[in-house]
């Protein structure tokens, strides 16, 4: 029988790492997500907010990060955004475009 972890908790449960990667134990911290990703749901404060001001502040911020990417869509890619930006893409690798 396998051995059960240590108690190392307040409930007197043990965590066991049964993840096969080599990167570090989970530190309870970052929601989950991998060390360097970014979520773009946490807001500074959110936790003093009401559902509103939360859902409100939320797609301010997703609206300022759209129109970031379209200026600089528009910069560097003469003009093209959205799916007309992908079709540029995949006709570059077929070939297509050219």
């Amino acid at each position: 029988p396998a051995t059960p972890a240590p108690a190392t908790t307040e409930s007197g449960y043990g965590i066991t790492d049964t993840s096969e990667d080599e990167g570090p134990a989970f530190d309870g911290k970052g929601y989950g997500l991998a060390k360097g990703t970014a979520n773009t749901y946490i807001i500074p404060g959110m936790e003093e907010m009401s559902a509103q001001e939360y859902r409100d502040k939320l797609q301010e911020t997703i609206s300022a990060r759209q129109a970031k990417r379209r200026e600089e869509s528009l910069k560097s890619r003469e003009g093209k955004i959205g799916n007309a930006n992908s079709q540029s893409y995949l006709d570059g690798l077929s070939n297509k475009g050219a």
